[in-house]
């Protein structure tokens, strides 16, 4: 494998991120639908399938307004590894922030119950699209993976 190619599918995983920070701060649902696989499953997580993660989202991400927005911002604390041509894992840390103007920090947190977050983005055969497949806590990854 080149560095060109993995320099590529660093760049296009950080795009996946970047639409699903920006699905879930708008409560986009059909492009959270499109972001996370039919097949989505968490073991360690409270979320155990896309209807329950999608139903969570919707529920507990707050509308963002002119004067106040919802920002969520993905942190990749480990490089994402390829396993195979169409599966990629990586540990991110998912936090947010509630913001006042755009400037003032209003609160600010981990988004979700888990700090540091193992993730799985598989390709879609069908439509050829990288999609979430598995989220899991970090802290439970050892009992659930060999990794």
């Amino acid at each position: 494998m080149s560095n060109e190619r993995d320099i590529f599918d660093d760049a296009d995983l950080k795009r996946i991120f970047d639409k699903f920070s920006r699905a879930v701060e708008s409560k986009d649902l059909k492009a959270l639908n499109r972001l996370i696989s039919d097949q989505y499953f968490s073991e360690s997580l409270m979320n155990k399938n896309k209807e329950q993660l999608i139903s969570f989202i919707m529920r507990t991400v707050p509308y963002s307004f002119p004067l106040f927005q919802f920002k969520l911002d993905i942190e990749f604390e480990r490089r994402p590894e390829r396993k195979d041509d169409d599966t990629y894992e990586m540990v991110i840390k998912p936090n947010y922030e509630y913001r006042f103007l755009g400037f003032f920090t209003v609160a600010q947190g981990i988004f979700g119950r888990a700090d540091t977050v193992f993730i799985r983005v598989k390709k879609n055969p069908r439509t050829e699209l990288y999609q979430i497949s598995s989220m899991e806590d970090l802290a439970d990854i050892g009992v659930l993976f060999d990794f």
